[in-house]
């Protein structure tokens, strides 16, 4: 869909949104955006998280180099959207800064992607983008190597390729501890002590007001039931939902 859209589709500009405290790892899929040679425009998202963490941008040196606006932004800041959108209109085409520029002229319009790549021209296309990452972006995108180097850390202890299996089941088998045992048992009894209290006090109520036994039926073994077997298990769910 998004290749179809890409290639085939006469639209204004690309918006590429891209994690600013991961933008250099994320600007592969930028290069290929760029090799098509139309008007786009870098977003550079989580901003604020990437001052946080020390980063320093170059924006005026990156915008001289790719030849298109690199926009800052924080995606729940409206002012931050608004001077994206209104930046958006001077999106422009990039000019030819990879060996292998307008790539998709080079391919079938289905080969978008590299799957029908000749394995040689595949390798050296991809070199050419890993190497305008390497040796040009990390001069502009900074981030102090400290915060690299804890992250990398991270990356490579959760991400090991022998322990990162058993890592993934020992985390899972967390998640469904606490909320199936240690914690949603117990929320789940208080909230069915409470429900059988609340509807106790609700049946009592009709009864005093002398309504037809019908009518006390119903509440009591249609409505009460599937409310108490809705509400029975919720808590399980929003717990689920919170610690995911």
């Amino acid at each position: 869909m998004t290749k179809t859209e890409l290639l085939n589709t006469n639209y204004d500009c690309i918006i590429n949104v891209v994690d600013s405290v991961n933008a250099v790892r994320n600007f592969y899929a930028t290069t290929m955006l760029l090799e098509l040679n139309k008007p786009m425009i870098i977003a550079l998202n989580f901003y604020d998280e990437f001052t946080k963490k020390g980063g320093k941008l170059k924006v005026k040196e990156l915008e001289n180099l790719l030849k298109i606006p690199v926009v800052p932004i924080v995606a729940y800041d409206i002012k931050s959207v608004q001077n994206l959108i209104s930046k958006a209109k001077h999106a422009r085409k990039p000019t030819d800064i990879f060996k292998y520029y307008n790539m998709p002229k080079l391919l079938k319009k289905d080969d978008f992607f590299n799957e029908n790549l000749d394995n040689n021209l595949f390798v050296e296309v991809v070199n050419t983008r890993y190497d305008f990452i390497e040796n040009n972006l990390q001069k502009y995108i900074f981030i102090p190597q400290k915060n690299i180097k804890k992250e990398g850390r991270l990356d490579n202890f959760f991400l090991n390729k022998y322990l990162s299996v058993f890592i993934f089941f020992a985390i899972m088998f967390c998640i469904f501890y606490l909320t199936f045992n240690l914690i949603g048992e117990s929320l789940s009894l208080l909230t069915n002590s409470l429900l059988k209290f609340i509807f106790s006090q609700i049946i009592f109520l009709l009864n005093i007001l002398k309504l037809p036994n019908i009518i006390i039926t119903l509440f009591e073994n249609a409505i009460f039931t599937g409310v108490y077997a809705l509400f029975g298990f919720l808590p399980y769910i929003l717990l689920l939902f919170l610690i995911v």
